[in-house]
């Protein structure tokens, strides 16, 4: 029996377990902390750490001797230990130490690490007492004493890092590197051999471990033989040191908001989030549409990597433009949803700008925002391009960039052979050979490009559901129309009577005899008819054989049957040559008959010529060319003929407008005018245009028209210019004057904007420029940029906001207009008052005043690009309120003025690009329509326009899903409340996550994990409970036949429970607060239904008319609901041809009642058959971008 015992005693050993002399230690501590008994709190903590370092001992011990039991035994203390020893720093933490998982010597370097870091942010020399103050004040390590602060401020004097003067010590522009706590917890955990085992197996961090369990285990159980329960010890170990998410922010020397722990990520942010991590990483790319919120996904990847990055270590985002790196400038430092970061630790810009800042300052930044375009032209000479790899290997190098983020990626692999392509393929082969910890990339159109990116060794590994994000309303819902136009009410009033006219000239053929005409021609000698042919009636112009072609032309007509329309220049030629007007011909040809018959055929003519007048007198009600309304109303029509002014033309040996002049009172002459108007065409596109926008105000307010078209510009600095009716120019010369609208357009190289003469458009938005932009948000900014990182309480804050508000106030309301930059004016005027200010504030001296002095300076190259921006914009104002002005002139003949902003060049170009869309997002300036070319297919992003028009029938899918996402982007009133009570009426959902994603297991599992975590909860307060009654109300006014409205809804909101409602009553309430607080956005497809390039075809079997084959190709892979039966699909069906009969002839009138019949009561519908695609499963890609 002893024996027995033996043998058991060694197989299951029994070991000290902490977690019973931890929890009361902690209860003792708690309890010493409501007496406020300082002493007895820091003796449990003491107490409580020499135990922790004592299990970290064992652990080290047991792991070296491969003592299985004993290991988990002590991982288990391990954790038991840390749990309270964190709480109670949470608890007191100016009591109180953060525990650590750091050896003695680690600790010493940590404390050298907390005092650089205290220099770094003061302004002026410090004092040894005022060092140490600042730096117990981290609360990060115990409180040291002077002696101990200065013993450490020699070392790094004597490092050569930190400088002594009688004003006591500062700090030096040499770099400096701090430890990386998660590595360096890791070797005091593992002990130095064993560290560098697993620092070879590719964890060299502790998040590394938490992260990779899969791989964990593999290269745990091969090193040790351990089971996997071992190994699944040690990886909660790890995540208990670590700390979650919302706890490693203290344990890092670079202070951020908790993206991770918050509630701002959205659920599919959290699921996207997930994925990256759980991949490790490694070269994936996740689509997500435009308004999706991509940058908080990124934002999101950089807090995890920070936890695990060192000093001196850096994050590259690569983005395509210059507006891109502001907005993740913003996002990163001070916007309210963002990561809070100080301005010092973010640089934007190029590399040599990077290069020259570290010359100036020891500040290493630790997010560099680069364009694709600046890293690319690294080491290249000036204009020379190229790719120059030892350059771009060397940045990286020197920067010890350690993650990288390739934001709208696609547009690298739009050109493999580009250099940003050549960038990437490094970046890849960095992350393969273990320079790189990760990389990553973002796309709003990574779909098409799947194979491209495998080419680059990037990965798509996950599209955002777009119907998810559009049925909880964090995309707007969308519906499509197809729209043929052909000709305008006008043009096919015109083509109807020309087509009377050609009648009226084939009975007037027939009257004078097509024989008699034959002959009277041949006749004319063929010298006087060659001349009267090729300089009077201008046949075959500019042709260098027409003599003989004419020639030709004429024996042919000599003989035939009845003359065609395309013969008539025959009657204009036996006219001129004879010098008879139309009556004149008309008694000719009657010459020898007997005098009935004479008669008769001059009753004859005159029915002709009454037919013709009519035409004529209508024609001028609908043609307001002035020089053809001229002619229409010349006198003498089809009776004279000005013989002598034509034979002064015929001696000139000169043709120009005078023959067409004096040919107009000939019924052929004046056709050969008007039959110009069949071959005219644009009108329709046009009339179609205002249709559309006319039928959508009449059943619904709309918040902004977006119309797609060429990049055609107007002449206008050539005197009145005639744009027409095509592209971008014609467009808006064509709705200038119509008081439905109010148009400005946008090409790359200028704006147009509608003429007044006080100029208030300009001015309008000048004015939003000077104050939503300059003094409002950027005004903001500076004081975030200023403040940010620095505890400072709510009344210092206040006293700040208020002085940088009336300064800037002061300064910018005097600024314009100017011309230039003027850096040191604003110094003078603006940042020296604002330091005088803060001199004299007294609640900044304990709240970090001379951090504020010195960040208010022109030294740093981020309060420098603010600047750059500010004068960038009040450039931009200057532009419009000193526009030119330009003329043109109207089909209809009148001549409008308008005015001309010129685009600058370079970064402002951008600025010019981004400001059209915030132009027609504000509402205080009164612009209804943008008409852009296709610049603006990407990366310019609207928030208010519900109606996008596209008058270019682009057959690029690609291009097509580039123009639908512009007017994508969900209002601004749809909350996190609104997403919240749409989760509780449909119920939450985990988009995407299915057993067939090709994902591996560990990752879904972590997707789900956190999306549990991130669920929407809570009951039904007042606030929500009102808002549910106005969506109903809303509902019940838009409710129609197809989707009715339900009783009882109102009476079960105001008992305050959901639990009552039936399904159809919950989808109706989501379909109201849809309506009340967001936007659908009807998307307009104009196909051509007229001419020779017809973009519609007639299916004789089904007898239906469908857009041609090139056309409809980019509908096959897309999916969207469809505005007449709600239903979710893909297929052309989903944006139904609106047309009436045969689309040659969707006149703008018919147009406008057929598309007021359809719009009434679309969007409820549109609405539910998103939400019901969802609730069906859905999860196709939409091409969104």
């Amino acid at each position: 029996m002893a024996d027995d015992a033996r043998v058991l005693n060694e197989v299951t050993p029994v070991y000290w377990e902490a977690q019973r002399f931890a929890e009361a230690l902690h209860r003792d501590f708690e309890d010493a902390r409501r007496r406020e008994d300082v002493v007895a709190m820091r003796g449990r903590f003491y107490l409580l750490a020499r135990y922790y370092g004592r299990t970290l001992a064992i652990l080290r011990h047991a792991l070296s001797e491969g003592r299985e039991p004993l290991l988990r035994a002590t991982l288990r203390n391990l954790i038991s230990l840390h749990q309270p020893l964190h709480h109670m720093h949470d608890l007191a933490p100016a009591k109180v130490p953060l525990a650590l998982t750091l050896d003695r010597q680690l600790r010493r370097r940590l404390l050298e690490d907390l005092i650089v870091e205290v220099l770094q942010e003061a302004s002026e020399a410090m004092s040894l007492h005022l060092v140490a103050k600042r730096v117990n004040e981290l609360h990060l390590l115990a409180d040291a004493d002077d002696a101990v602060v200065r013993e450490h401020l020699e070392n790094l004097v004597a490092s050569g890092h930190v400088e002594k003067g009688k004003g006591g010590f500062s700090r030096t522009t040499r770099a400096y590197s701090t430890i990386n706590l998660d590595r360096s917890s890791l070797e005091a955990l593992l002990g130095s051999r064993l560290y560098r085992r697993f620092e070879e197996g590719g964890f060299h961090v502790l998040e590394a471990i938490v992260d990779r369990k899969e791989a964990f285990h593999s290269f745990f159980q091969e090193l040790t033989g351990f089971a996997p329960e071992t190994a699944d010890l040690f990886v909660a170990a790890a995540r208990e040191l670590i700390g979650p998410p919302s706890v490693a922010p203290d344990l890092i020397p670079w202070h951020h908001a908790d993206l991770i722990g918050s509630l701002h990520p959205r659920p599919y942010q959290h699921d996207a989030f997930a994925i990256f991590r759980g991949y490790g990483y490694r070269g994936q790319v996740i689509e997500a549409p435009t308004g999706s919120g991509k940058t908080l996904i990124g934002m999101m990847c950089i807090q995890d990597w920070m936890r695990s990055l060192s000093p001196g270590e850096s994050i590259l985002v690569l983005v395509p433009t210059v507006n891109y790196q502001q907005q993740w400038f913003a996002e990163l430092c001070y916007k309210p949803v963002g990561l809070r970061l100080a301005p010092d630790l973010i640089f934007t810009g190029t590399p040599a700008l990077l290069e020259e800042e570290g010359k100036t300052t020891s500040i290493s930044p630790v997010i560099l925002v680069m364009t694709y375009s600046a890293l690319a032209q690294t080491g290249s000479g000036t204009g020379k391009g190229g790719f120059d790899q030892g350059s771009i290997e060397m940045f990286l190098q020197q920067n010890n960039v350690q993650y990288v983020i390739l934001d709208e990626v696609h547009k690298v692999v739009e050109n493999t052979r580009s250099v940003s392509a050549d960038i990437t393929r490094l970046l890849m082969e960095w992350l393969r050979d273990g320079s790189l910890e990760g990389v990553i990339g973002f796309s709003g159109t990574a779909a098409a490009y799947r194979r491209r990116f495998a080419k680059l060794g990037l990965e798509l590994v996950y599209t955002m559901p777009a119907a998810d994000l559009i049925a909880y309303g964090f995309v707007a819902p969308y519906t499509e129309f197809g729209v043929p136009f052909a000709y305008s009410d006008r043009e096919h009033r015109i083509r109807l009577l020309l087509d009377g006219y050609k009648e009226a000239l084939r009975a007037f053929i027939a009257l004078v005899g097509s024989g008699t005409l034959r002959g009277w021609l041949a006749g004319v000698p063929t010298e006087e008819r060659l001349v009267i042919g090729r300089d009077l009636l201008r046949m075959y112009a500019g042709r260098r054989d027409r003599d003989s072609l004419i020639e030709e032309r004429l024996r042919g007509w000599e003989t035939g049957g009845t003359i065609t329309l395309a013969e008539l220049h025959l009657l204009s030629l036996v006219q001129i040559a004879r010098g008879w007007s139309d009556g004149e011909l008309a008694a000719q040809s009657g010459d020898g008959l007997p005098e009935e018959e004479r008669e008769e055929r001059r009753g004859r003519f005159q029915d002709i010529l009454l037919r013709l007048e009519g035409l004529r007198r209508r024609l001028r009600e609908d043609i307001y060319l002035p020089d053809m309304v001229e002619r229409l109303a010349a006198p003498g029509f089809g009776t004279f003929l000005d013989v002598a002014a034509l034979g002064e033309l015929r001696k000139g040996n000169a043709a120009g407008e005078g023959e067409k002049e004096l040919l107009a009172t000939t019924f052929v002459g004046l056709y050969d005018i008007l039959k110009t108007f069949y071959l005219r065409a644009g009108e329709g596109k046009v009339d179609a245009i205002r249709a559309i926008v006319r039928a959508e105000r009449s059943v619904r307010p709309v918040t902004g028209v977006i119309v797609f078209d060429g990049g055609k510009r107007i002449r206008w600095e050539e005197g009145v210019a005639i744009p027409g009716y095509s592209g971008v120019a014609g467009v808006f010369a064509q709705m200038l004057g119509d008081r439905h609208a109010t148009p400005i357009a946008v090409l790359s190289r200028e704006i147009y904007l509608p003429w007044d003469e006080r100029k208030r458009l300009p001015a309008s938005i000048a004015g939003f420029i000077r104050d939503d932009i300059m003094l409002r948000e950027l005004g903001g900014e500076l004081c975030g940029l200023v403040t940010q990182g620095i505890e400072l309480t709510a009344g210092a804050l206040e006293e700040l906001r208020l002085s940088f508000a009336t300064t800037l106030d002061r300064y910018i309301r005097g600024l314009l207009p100017v011309h230039a930059h003027r850096s040191a004016e604003f110094n003078r005027e603006v940042l020296k008052p604002l330091r005088r200010d803060m001199a004299g504030m007294t609640s900044l001296v304990a709240g970090g005043g001379e951090k504020l002095l010195a960040r208010l300076s022109l030294r740093h190259q981020y309060l420098r690009k603010w600047v750059d921006a500010l004068f960038d914009y009040a450039l931009i104002a200057t532009r419009f309120l000193e526009a030119r002005v330009g003329q043109l002139r109207q089909v209809s003949g009148e001549i409008r003025k308008f005015f001309v902003v010129t685009m600058p060049e370079g970064d402002r170009k951008q600025l010019m690009y981004d400001l059209t869309a915030r132009i027609m997002d504000a509402e205080s300036v009164p612009v209804t329509m943008v008409i852009v070319s296709s610049w603006a297919r990407t990366g310019w992003n609207v928030i208010r326009p519900n109606v996008l028009i596209d008058a270019t029938a682009t057959r690029d899918v690609t291009a097509w899903q580039q123009l639908r996402g512009r007017a994508m982007r969900a209002m601004p009133t749809w909350d996190h409340a609104c997403y919240r009570l749409v989760t509780l009426l449909l119920g939450p959902r985990a988009p995407g996550l299915d057993a067939s994603a090709p994902m591996p297991p560990d990752v879904l599992t972590a997707v789900e994990e956190l999306h549990e975590v991130s669920q929407a909860g809570g009951g039904l307060d007042d606030a929500s409970r009102a808002l549910l009654l106005d969506a109903h109300r809303t509902f019940a006014v838009a409710a129609t036949r197809k989707y009715p409205a339900r009783e009882g809804v109102a009476r079960i909101l105001a008992e305050g429970s959901l639990d009552e409602l039936t399904a159809g009553e919950r989808e109706e309430l989501a379909v109201g607060l849809m309506l009340l607080r967001n936007k659908v956005t009807h998307i307009y497809e104009m196909v051509k239904g007229s001419g020779s390039t017809l973009q519609v075809r007639h299916d004789r079997p089904s007898r239906r008319w469908l857009r041609t084959e090139a056309i409809a190709a980019k509908h096959e892979r897309e999916f969207s609901v469809s505005p007449l039966t709600g239903r979710y699909g893909s297929g052309e069906g989903h944006a139904p041809l609106i047309c009436s009969g045969d689309p040659r002839q969707n006149l703008p009138s018919r147009l406008r009642r057929q598309l007021g019949e359809v719009l009434g009561g679309c969007d409820p519908l549109v609405i539910r058959g998103w939400i019901t695609a969802v609730s069906a499963g859905a999860e196709e890609q939409l091409g969104l971008e």
